[in-house]
């Protein structure tokens, strides 16, 4: 495709998957190599375009060192494609209307000193706005033109394609239409 891409991963059963697909595909399985994203075995300023989606949420510490490498290895004008799942998705919104009564119950009884208390979670990710993650990029030094997003739109497909309904035409084009405008007034407003 007259790219020169690099693709890392730091879990090797991952790294394994990612090289035997690109055998599958005949590409060279050596694009992909092992390492993390926020030390980097890779030259200053090599790289035109960065391409992180999923990952910078899932650090503990927050993202700033992951943001910091990537723009380390961009070259000047280089572009960051950063996309991490947002705090308003609907996913997220359902997810937390749906545990957000049992967790009260049990803070509450385990104030009274009823029931078991349960354990804390391990930390999986964070759930950023797209404000908070561009503000995360300009503290790393990028400068940001464009901010979108874009679960509703994506959920919704998945959920249609998932029950083997695929919207077409101009049925897709209303829905979209009235998706974006429902994920970006009122998201945008609280502060996504």
């Amino acid at each position: 495709m007259g790219f020169d891409a690099r693709g890392v991963e730091r879990a090797e059963e991952a790294l394994a998957a990612c090289r035997s697909h690109a055998r599958v595909r005949g590409e060279s399985p050596g694009i992909f190599m092992p390492g993390d994203v926020r030390e980097l075995d890779l030259p200053d300023r090599s790289f035109s375009v960065y391409l992180s989606l999923g990952v910078v949420e899932h650090f503990q510490e927050g993202p700033a060192r992951a943001l910091e490498e990537a723009a380390r290895i961009l070259e000047p004008g280089g572009i960051l494609i950063l996309c991490t799942p947002n705090r308003w998705s609907v996913e997220r919104l359902a997810e937390t209307a749906h545990s957000a009564p049992r967790r009260f119950i049990r803070s509450g009884m385990a104030r009274l000193g009823l029931g078991r208390p349960k354990p804390p979670r391990p930390f999986d990710q964070y759930w950023f706005s797209s404000r908070q993650l561009a503000a995360f990029a300009r503290e790393a030094g990028f400068t940001v033109t464009l901010r979108q997003t874009v679960d509703l739109k994506y959920a919704v497909g998945e959920a249609l394609r998932n029950r083997g309904r695929d919207l077409r035409g101009a049925a897709r084009q209303r829905l979209f239409t009235l998706l974006d405008s429902l994920e970006v007034t009122p998201a945008r407003a609280a502060g996504a």
